[in-house]
């Protein structure tokens, strides 16, 4: 185990280089998990492509049936239940175009994907299932079919716990709490503050008061939730306040990472943010809303992408090849380990994998937490072999105790958490001002996510008397 040290990681790394809304509707997962499936190509195409593609090819199976009109799920208005019950009411399988998030870059951004919804009646579900799972690959238009799954509830959720509005008052002069466990300041003096480095965040929105954040990019919501309005003004309001944090956890996390607020600063407070929101606010999920937003992600050429998430879905395979994607692409993935401990094994997905960032947590005495997950992983014992071992995680551990944050409840409050959930966002910032100190236009010949955690692992020191596996 690890526990970082800010500026000896900081040297390192230089010589490494140098060398549920009331009135908004929210999926059940009842409805989707047993009618909806993800259809996953192995390349980005235009939505409407791949839906001609699969209407093609099930379009007999209509008998007689106008398959435009009444088997495909396309109005954005409609309530999503609605128009899943509607379409199987006509229809043994139909197609879901899903709601866009309402966000500034919608008029750069072309939202191309590359799979797509289909709702299946159960009673006759093997049987397209089978059709769909035949299908020729077109050749003319390349589009080949990758996997065809359930769109699946995860498990996966926000790990933090002991939350508690902290009105503190502190002044600008004194440093906060943050500064002195994490020594930024030294490199704020240095001119690094995180600018021109864009950091998603995957959480629970962001609140009203965007928790100090000064460089907001883009607020986005792939939740599901969506509301209906009698005007297109009213419903930009409206859809406006879905992108709110209710819940308070993803606002610590961006303040965590970028706040400017004076009595709880982040790290990097000139990082660009981009907020994601991912979880209803009965903080439930599935696998497509993360495909999107993993799909948004890289075509807002993110640089750092944090996950303050984590569940057992390692056999979530679309989710784990899009992590590999984001990867392949240079980003850095910065996830938490879990809250599990002390059991070992208890690992959380993503944070498990060799290509993302792990992090757990440690207490100020330098005892690991008590909360903070374990490894081994399990991942690669899924496989059966009887020469199956597991990988070392945590990569990395940092302080995870009591650690305040910007709230969702105020403009100037701040926010206690624990759990590796807090401490994630932590590496995230740190990573943010480090490459703040590279130029943009030449930070991809030094930086990718093998170097920055070779960086973070030569930048901290060993833990006395924890396992490798804590």
């Amino acid at each position: 185990v690890e526990t970082m040290k800010f500026l000896h990681f900081s040297v390192i790394f230089w010589i490494i280089v140098g060398a549920l809304q009331s009135d908004g509707e929210i999926l059940d997962e009842n409805i989707i998990g047993d009618n909806v499936y993800i259809i996953q190509f192995t390349k980005f195409h235009l939505v409407p492509s791949m839906e001609s593609y699969i209407t093609r090819a099930l379009q007999e199976e209509q008998d007689q049936i106008d398959v435009s009109m009444k088997c495909s799920c396309k109005s954005p208005h409609s309530r999503f239940h609605f128009r899943i019950k509607t379409c199987l009411n006509y229809c043994s399988w139909c197609i879901i175009s899903r709601p866009l998030p309402s966000h500034q870059l919608s008029n750069t951004i072309t939202l191309t994907s590359d799979f797509i919804l289909i709702a299946i009646t159960q009673s006759e579900q093997a049987q397209i299932l089978d059709k769909l799972r035949g299908i020729h690959n077109d050749d003319e238009f390349d589009l080949k079919i990758k996997y065809i799954v359930p769109d699946s509830f995860v498990t996966r959720a926000p790990l933090s716990f002991d939350s508690q509005l902290s009105p503190m008052q502190s002044d600008s002069e004194t440093e906060s709490t943050n500064e002195k466990l994490f020594g930024a300041r030294k490199l704020w003096k240095s001119g690094y503050f995180g600018q021109n480095v864009r950091v998603a965040v995957f959480d629970s929105g962001l609140g009203p008061h965007f928790g100090g954040i000064l460089n907001i990019i883009d607020r986005t919501s792939w939740s599901g939730q969506f509301k209906e309005s009698e005007s297109n003004a009213k419903n930009r309001a409206s859809q406006a306040s879905l992108l709110d944090d209710s819940v308070g956890h993803g606002t610590f996390v961006a303040g965590m990472i970028a706040g400017a607020n004076q009595h709880c600063p982040g790290l990097a407070p000139l990082a660009e943010i981009v907020s994601i929101k991912v979880f209803s606010d009965a903080q439930t999920s599935f696998t497509s809303w993360f495909l999107d937003a993993f799909n948004y992600a890289l075509q807002l050429n993110v640089d750092v992408l944090n996950l303050s998430i984590g569940g057992p879905d390692y056999n979530d395979m679309p989710f784990v090849d899009k992590i590999h994607e984001l990867t392949e692409s240079g980003v850095i993935i910065v996830s938490a380990i879990g809250n599990d401990g002390e059991k070992w094994c208890s690992a959380n997905n993503p944070a498990d994998m060799l290509d993302v960032i792990g992090v757990g947590g440690v207490e100020r005495d330098g005892h690991v937490s008590s909360f903070s997950s374990r490894g081994m992983t399990t991942q690669e014992l899924s496989f059966r072999s009887p020469f199956a071992t597991g990988r070392v995680k945590p990569d990395v551990v940092i302080y995870s105790r009591n650690l305040e944050a910007a709230s969702h409840k105020s403009e100037n409050g701040c926010q206690v958490l624990s759990g590796t959930s807090a401490a994630c966002p932590v590496v995230s910032g740190m990573i943010a001002l480090l490459l703040s100190a590279f130029p943009k236009e030449i930070r991809s010949d030094f930086i990718n996510p093998s170097t920055v955690k070779r960086a973070l692992l030569g930048g901290s020191s060993r833990l006395q008397n924890a396992s490798m596996f804590e």
